[in-house]
């Protein structure tokens, strides 16, 4: 919970108290207060088309996907997934600790 969220829960039930001095007490008592990220705006145009693939047959439009998982060790591994987006079968699953992007290619 933020500090507008407990500034409000305090509000009703019946304590008048602003954000600042809100912050001051949890930063004192040693609470840790997680502040909302600000949305960024975006800035210019895009440069992906607005209209996405549709596919109406097999081997039309494929997707690609990275996944992630360590190993007992800490060790990171890469699993790159090809899906057919007609039929969504899964045409290749490559795992390997490092990916290029010659290798994806």
């Amino acid at each position: 919970m933020g500090i507008a969220g407990m500034t409000a829960l305090l509000r009703t039930e019946g304590i008048t108290a602003d954000h600042k001095r809100i912050q001051r007490l949890c930063r004192d008592v040693g609470l840790r207060v997680v502040r909302k990220a600000k949305k960024r705006s975006r800035v210019g145009t895009s440069t992906v088309p607005a209209l996405r693939l549709r596919t109406d047959h097999p081997d039309y439009v494929w997707t690609l996907d990275f996944c992630f998982d360590e190993t007992t060790n800490l060790k990171t591994l890469k699993v790159l997934g090809v899906v057919d987006e007609f039929t969504k079968e899964a045409l290749a699953l490559e795992v390997d600790r490092s990916i290029t992007a010659d290798h994806t290619v």
